[in-house]
């Protein structure tokens, strides 16, 4: 009887600390990033099952404890990004259903289409139109941007990825929860300031989970502008019908310039930040791939980051851009 009790107790622990766990990160992303909140608490509240039109369909959720990595306040915070990262993604696909069905847009009922949180204010439901696979634009991204993400959702040959199943929808997807998880990590400088010692340990944390994710913007545009290239040449029926597309357009013209301010506001911070360990006699210093702080150094990925936006604004995009803002 000790034995089973005992088996009972460890299978039930890990458990334990998951609620934990979780009802830590809705606490801490309520207090420090409103718009992390309202992304997880609708998609938790959500409906599964909708009519829409004459069709009946239903979603399944993701448990979001699934992204928490460890029990400890250090591993849920530096979480909380991955997880309205991943459940953004959920938001994106299931308020879509709940839009079409509680608005009746029956004439939506027979396609695919994505619910873009921007902030609190802003929402875009946005039909999907005809797309290929974005692995057709792998030779067409340029060597030095082959990096991790390239390989995650460019070239990856699994099917059922948004950015091979849905093209420039599902890298629009990829960017905005990159967007939201580059902002839930920002907006945790009040958590720093509030509920550490602001040891200079402290602030090095925080800039790595901003310098992280930060430059997926410049990743993702420059993606999608390549994606939007290719088809513009290739597959120009494909092209018109993404550009014509007015909410596709609005949700390009929303993330970019969201994410754009914030990490404008992310730089300005993070100046402050090392200017003011620089007051407290530390040495620090900052180059286009490592900060020091002390002795410790780690990658703020902004070689990276102006290479891309030079691409970005290379002549090859100009149309296109053009066309995007129009």
């Amino acid at each position: 009887m000790r034995r089973t009790i005992f088996g009972l107790l460890c299978l039930c622990f890990p458990l334990f600390l998951t609620a934990q766990s979780k009802t830590r990160a809705l606490v801490l992303l309520k207090k420090y990033n409103p718009d992390g909140y309202q992304i997880l608490n609708t998609y938790l509240n959500a409906p599964t099952k909708f009519k829409i039109g004459l069709m009946e369909t239903s979603s399944s959720k993701t448990d979001f404890g699934n992204y928490i990595m460890g029990a400890d306040e250090t591993s849920i915070l530096a979480s909380l990004g991955t997880v309205v990262h991943e459940i953004n993604h959920g938001y994106t696909s299931l308020l879509a259903l709940n839009e079409k069905a509680s608005k009746k847009l029956t004439k939506l009922s027979d396609k695919r289409a994505s619910f873009f949180f921007i902030n609190a204010n802003q929402q875009i439901l946005v039909p999907h139109t005809t797309t290929f696979p974005s692995k057709l634009i792998a030779s067409n991204v340029k060597l030095g941007f082959r990096n991790f993400r390239y390989d995650e959702y460019i070239t990856s040959t699994n099917t059922i990825l948004g950015t091979q199943q849905s093209g420039a929808y599902g890298l629009m997807d990829e960017w905005n929860a990159y967007f939201q998880d580059t902002k839930t990590n920002y907006e945790l400088y009040e958590y720093f300031v509030a509920e550490t010692k602001r040891t200079p340990a402290d602030w090095a944390r925080y800039l790595g989970q901003v310098n992280g994710v930060f430059y997926a913007h410049a990743e993702f545009k420059y993606f999608i502008l390549k994606y939007l290239k290719y088809a513009q040449k290739n597959q120009p029926s494909i092209y018109q019908a993404i550009i014509k597309n007015a909410a596709f357009k609005a949700s390009f013209q929303a993330i970019d310039k969201g994410y754009t301010d914030l990490i404008e506001q992310y730089f300005e911070r993070r100046t402050a930040i090392l200017n003011n360990l620089t007051d407290q006699g530390l040495r620090v210093s900052m180059d286009d791939k490592f900060t020091f702080i002390g002795t410790k150094g780690h990658g703020n990925f902004m070689r990276e980051y102006n290479e891309l936006l030079g691409a970005i604004k290379d002549v090859e995009f100009a149309g296109v851009l053009k066309d995007l803002q129009e």
